[in-house]
């Protein structure tokens, strides 16, 4: 026998028992409860009717003994009566039914009440017409009391009949209410064996179905099965595995992204030798394989005391931030700690710029030369997506590799100025050997040394007489070499020829 028809069996068995004995319990239950519900409220009611006729005749016999002997035990067995009347109206008043004709018993009961008193204040009442004549309104007053009482309790008998009529109509109901209950169980008996096998086949089939699917490769397929039971934890269990496998191939995906991203930095970074070019390169090549809209590199001007935009991506222009201060936000936190820092929206006030358009999460990477930020990297989403550990790793080993193509672009251009200098200095040798006219070799000489050290102008004076003339120059005004000529001592030339020493004046106007 499978382990499908034994659970089948098993459950069919037991929830048959458990049908059989819930209905017999209900039945006992309910026969009990209607008896006791519908009898115990009238017989306590009945049983204070009783009460009431009889404390009511206590007192009028108390009340005529006492006009009739003048005894004063009367006197006090009244008192007693009277309390004992009204404190089972009060009870009556919570549980009977007819308020209106308890209501007018207790009318009735107030004019006996003040007869009744009109007796017992007299001190000698034997004999008292007065006492007499109240004695026999009390005895009329009474027995018009006790009529309605009477009918009132009638009330309640007949209420008790109609109790025991309704629990006999009960009795049948219940027995045909059982009749049911056991055809009912039976065929729930048939549903629930039909229902027990299809909840086994079906979860059954689901998970050979997700097995196969994930078995061809559709990581992003779910076992939608919301059971308590085994079926459910193990359906649940498969979504965790197939979540932590997608998760993973996801991961190695990125890595490889990664790896890829790296291998082409790297590429950019040996071949590109203009700076500018390189930067933006490396700006758009971040972009696209991370998948970030916003991917800029921002460099030091130590003169201006900020970092400035050099390069960025083509998407993401919204929110564009050209200059971050050294001292401000960002740029002071990447300057004191020389680390990343990663914020999202609304993280830190004074960061407010990074999120300008719409941006939801940046991470900015200090790009490091000489133990100081010289540059950082700066990554934007609009989405909001939370940098990992491993991405901001990757995005250190980027920033690096922009630190080194800044360092070989400066190499370059160091190595590039050099090679114009020895040109120009062996453009002069060559130039001093070859051109005889000396006016021409200096003019030759004012016009390479402007070009090798980007100058704006050039100016060659010699020594007449005491004063120094311009022979050469080169992006001066025509014409003034006259009205600029020096005596020795006079401006910087003359302080220079006449001293014998070179003079470096980093801001004229201040000399």
């Amino acid at each position: 026998m499978s382990l499908r028809t034994k659970l089948s069996l098993m459950l069919s068995a037991f929830l048959l028992v458990i049908a059989i004995l819930a209905a017999g319990t209900m039945l006992i239950f309910e026969r009990m409860s209607t008896t006791v519900t519908s009898l115990a409220p009238v017989s306590e009611m009945n049983k204070h009717y009783n009460e009431l006729d009889r404390s009511l005749g206590d007192l009028i016999e108390a009340t005529g003994n006492w006009g009739s002997t003048g005894d004063a035990r009367y006197k006090k067995l009244y008192r007693t009566s009277l309390e004992e009347v009204r404190r089972i109206f009060v009870i009556l008043e919570g549980e009977s039914l007819q308020h209106e004709e308890l209501a007018a018993v207790e009318e009735e009961f107030r004019q006996l009440v003040d007869y009744s008193k009109v007796v017992i204040g007299k001190n000698q009442p034997v004999g008292d017409r007065e006492v007499a004549a109240n004695l026999q309104k009390i005895e009329n007053a009474g027995i018009g009391i006790i009529s309605k009482i009477d009918q009132l309790q009638q009330h309640a008998v007949n209420r008790v009949v109609d109790a025991v009529g309704k629990g006999e109509l009960l009795r049948r109901e219940l027995i045909y209410y059982l009749i049911f209950l056991i055809v009912f169980s039976a065929l729930m008996a048939v549903f629930l064996i039909i229902r027990i096998r299809r909840e086994i086949s079906e979860p059954v089939n689901e998970l050979l179905k997700a097995a196969e699917k994930i078995g061809r490769g559709e990581l992003s397929y779910r076992i939608n099965m919301s059971r308590g039971d085994e079926f459910g934890t193990v359906s649940k269990g498969f979504n965790t595995m197939v979540a932590e496998l997608e998760s993973s191939n996801r991961q190695i995906s990125r890595k490889l992204a990664e790896t890829e991203l790296l291998l082409e930095v790297s590429k950019i970074a040996g071949t590109a030798l203009d700076l500018k070019d390189a930067l933006m390169l490396i700006a758009e090549t971040i972009a696209y394989r991370l998948g970030h809209e916003r991917c800029a590199v921002y460099m030091l001007r130590p003169e201006m005391s900020a970092f400035y935009l050099e390069a960025e991506s083509k998407t993401g222009r919204e929110g564009k931030i050209l200059s971050l201060p050294v001292n401000e936000g960002i740029a002071k936190e990447l300057a004191g700690t020389l680390s990343p820092v990663v914020v999202n929206e609304g993280g830190k006030s004074d960061m407010a710029v990074l999120f300008q358009g719409g941006y939801g999460s940046a991470a900015a990477i200090p790009i490091i030369r000489d133990h100081t930020v010289s540059g950082l990297l700066l990554i934007r989403d609009r989405h909001g997506n939370v940098f990992k550990e491993d991405e901001i790793n990757t995005l250190q080993i980027l920033a690096h590799t922009v630190g080194s193509v800044m360092r070989n672009a400066e190499l370059y251009y160091s190595t590039r100025k050099q090679l114009q200098k020895l040109t120009v200095l062996y453009e002069l040798s060559k130039a001093v050997t070859s051109v005889l006219d000396f006016e021409e070799l200096l003019k030759k000489m004012v016009q390479e040394v402007s070009r090798v050290l980007s100058a704006s102008g050039c100016i060659i004076r010699l020594l007449e007489n005491n004063t120094l003339r311009i022979k050469a120059q080169f992006g001066t005004p025509a014409g003034q070499n006259e009205k600029m000529e020096l005596s020795m001592g006079e401006g910087i030339a003359g302080w220079v020829a006449e001293k014998g020493s070179p003079l470096l004046v980093e801001d004229v106007a201040k000399m």
